[in-house]
C-alpha cells in the first residue's frame, strides 16, 4: 500500500475474523477509513471528480424538435382517452334495446 493510504488507515481486519469464519479461508483485509480521509487520499493520488451527464451531448436538439412537432400537432397520444361524445348512439348489436327498472 502507498504511504499516503497506509497513514489514513483507522482499522486492518481480515477477512475470516470480520465475518467469524475459519482462519486461512481468505488472505483478504478491509481497510477502514474515515469518511474526510478519503477525502484527501482521493486529493493526494490525484483523482478528479467525473462529470457525469445525463445523456451524450448533442441528443437535446431532437428532443427538442420532437417536444415542438407534437406541440404543433395537438394529437393525442394513441390509444389516450378522449372525453365520449354523446350525440352518437351507442351500439349494442340490436336496434329494440330497453332498459327495465324494478
Amino acid at each position: 500500500l502507498e504511504d499516503v493510504v497506509e497513514s489514513r488507515i483507522q482499522s486492518d481486519i481480515f477477512l475470516d475474523e470480520l465475518l467469524h469464519r475459519e482462519e486461512g479461508t481468505s488472505d483478504k483485509r478491509a481497510l477502514i477509513f474515515l469518511a474526510k480521509d478519503v477525502e484527501a487520499i482521493a486529493v493526494e493520488s490525484g483523482e478528479v471528480d467525473k462529470i457525469v451527464r445525463s445523456a451524450p451531448a448533442g441528443t437535446g436538439r431532437k428532443s427538442r424538435a420532437k417536444k415542438n412537432k407534437q406541440e404543433r400537432t395537438n394529437n393525442v397520444a394513441k390509444g389516450a382517452w378522449q372525453k365520449r361524445d354523446n350525440s352518437v348512439k351507442k351500439e349494442r348489436g340490436y336496434d329494440d334495446f330497453q332498459r327495465f327498472e324494478f
